[in-house]
């Protein structure tokens, strides 16, 4: 390109190889963020094994595809098993197996549905922080108080009626 731009004879050739080299410059930059998202739950080795054995540009995009279905999947597990933990931390006073309320069981159903319908990785993930910075954050800190509230209530000597129950 530096050579084109020494041959270049008016302003606006130059010009116009300046803007050139920004814009494939600019296109190497997103395809690069492009690939950091998707090999972040990916064997990076194995992405690119079989994104330079793919022959067409149909065959790459079911890899991404792949990927992409991959991260979902990886998504949805981890936020199950993170409400499931927050659940955790008080369980009903009826002694069923029962952990998460129904609020956040159609929560959880909701939040897989919306990620499932996500057509890119960025998209999942901000789904995913927006369930860390909200939802969960929102369980752990209800649960929170009302253990504290019942700590409290049942060290007092006027509530001593529950020292019995080891559970809480």
């Amino acid at each position: 390109m530096n050579e084109s731009i020494d041959a270049a004879t008016s302003v606006d050739q130059v010009n116009n190889l300046k803007t050139t080299i920004q814009d494939v410059r600019a296109a190497l930059d997103s395809t690069k963020s492009e690939i950091n998202l998707l090999t972040y739950d990916y064997d990076k080795n194995e992405l690119n094994n079989e994104l330079f054995a793919a022959s067409t540009v149909a065959e790459m995009n079911t890899i991404k595809g792949k990927v992409l279905n991959k991260v979902k999947t990886e998504v949805n597990n981890r936020v199950e098993r993170e409400l499931r933990r927050a659940a955790q931390l008080m369980r009903p006073s009826d002694n069923t197996s029962k952990t998460m309320t129904r609020s956040e069981e159609l929560y959880l159903e909701a939040f897989k549905r919306e990620v499932n319908a996500k057509t890119s990785v960025n998209d999942v993930r901000t789904k995913e922080s927006d369930f860390i910075f909200g939802r969960f954050v929102d369980a752990v800190r209800m649960r929170a108080i009302v253990l504290s509230i019942h700590k409290y209530f049942s060290g007092s000597y006027r509530f001593a009626g529950d020292r019995d129950r080891n559970d809480w």
